[in-house]
């Protein structure tokens, strides 16, 4: 017999949203497909950067984009990872500045879209003896 309540249940269940039943079973720890971290981030404005007298706009990173990040390995590879298309322009520009600004660019952009900063900024390191100094602040 179907009463009013399940009829209205059935009515109510979204395919898209509600787990298969063999899902539904197992408890799970971390739901990621209800997970809003990925909607959060893309809510976030655009990162945006004055330099060579222009204004660059920086979308925000998807997984696959954080993960290249994080395996980078130079300030030269992380920032074209970050500009993406512009790095062709970008590049040039940055040449000229001071190995400091690149870190600072690098730790503001990994800060804005809520990034691990620390994470993308050892990676990044302009150059070797950068990288041994936050290994050592790394330590302490």
């Amino acid at each position: 017999m179907t009463t009013a309540h399940d009829d209205q249940t059935r009515l109510d269940e979204d395919p898209r949203t509600t787990p298969p039943a063999s899902a539904a079973a197992v408890p799970v720890d971390l739901d990621l497909d209800l997970s809003s971290a990925s909607d959060k981030r893309a809510q976030l404005p655009p990162f945006t950067v004055r330099l060579g007298g222009e204004t660059w706009t920086i979308e925000p990173p998807d997984g696959g984009l954080v993960m290249e990040l994080e395996e980078a390995g130079t300030t030269r590879a992380t920032l074209a990872l970050i500009f993406d298309d512009q790095w062709t322009e970008v590049s040039p520009l940055l040449d000229k500045l001071d190995p400091d600004d690149l870190t600072k660019l690098v730790r503001q952009y990994a800060r804005h879209f809520e990034i691990d900063p620390q994470t993308v900024a050892t990676q990044s390191a302009p150059n070797r003896s950068e990288r041994r100094r936050l290994r050592k602040q790394q330590r302490r």
